[in-house]
């Protein structure tokens, strides 16, 4: 949800429609198989081929719906994810691309917890 406010949905297996409780409007139900049919084709987009990629556009989505005062804070965020990232490398290189790819993940993860009590899971499609 783009707010910090309490929602719930209701809904019953086997029915078309659910209801989004917080001001209650009819919402489309989506089925397990729906949803992951809907992830199939958007991971089959050009946009997820590159891991460097995605990584920024999460980034970037995080953010927009991040406080004023996170993001201001996340080039610090970034920092600090960027110091334990090469902590526990115990200073071994990696090139440019995959480091900027993990600390935009690392820190929209953070952001996302921190900011708005979301856990952030990114999984790679087989």
């Amino acid at each position: 949800m783009p707010d910090d406010k309490a929602h719930s949905l209701a809904y019953k297996p086997g029915l078309a429609t659910g209801y989004f409780c917080s001001k209650p409007k009819p919402t489309k139900v989506q089925t397990f198989d729906d949803l992951a049919a809907l992830f199939r084709e958007q991971f089959a987009e050009k946009r997820f081929a590159e891991v460097g990629e995605a990584a920024r556009e999460m980034r970037e989505n995080v953010l927009e719906l991040a406080s004023p005062s996170m993001r201001q804070a996340e080039q610090l965020i970034a920092e600090r994810v960027g110091a334990r990232c090469i902590q526990i490398l115990d200073g071994a290189a990696r090139p440019p691309e995959e480091e900027r790819a993990v600390t935009d993940i690392l820190v929209a993860r953070e952001i996302a917890r921190v900011d708005r009590g979301v856990d952030l899971l990114v999984a790679q499609p087989r």
